[in-house]
């Protein structure tokens, strides 16, 4: 995060919080998030928020945008589409 010494990253229907210990030539993961609702969601794209001492992230799937708060690596906040898929950019 803003510190340097956490990262986090989306694999599928999970998200994962990674601490980078300074002492240690392993990263450990420290907190998860799992997306649940009906079929088989995965998350396309998630972006870092640097406000807020960095515990905000945000995450696309399909239609959804979410809002998760990283201290209790919960979702607080989601926007649904209704018309079309949100496209899969690769910038």
């Amino acid at each position: 995060m803003g510190d340097g010494k956490r990262v986090i990253s989306l694999a599928d229907n999970h998200a994962l919080l990674w601490d980078l210990q300074e002492s240690s030539t392993q990263a450990m993961v420290s907190s998860t998030a799992t997306l649940e609702g009906k079929g088989q969601l995965k998350f396309i794209s998630g972006k870092w928020s640097p406000h807020h001492n960095c515990s905000q992230l945000a995450t696309a799937n399909d239609t959804t945008i979410r809002g998760w708060d990283l201290r209790t690596m919960r979702s607080v906040q989601t926007s649904k589409g209704k018309q079309r898929k949100i496209p899969n950019n690769q910038w």
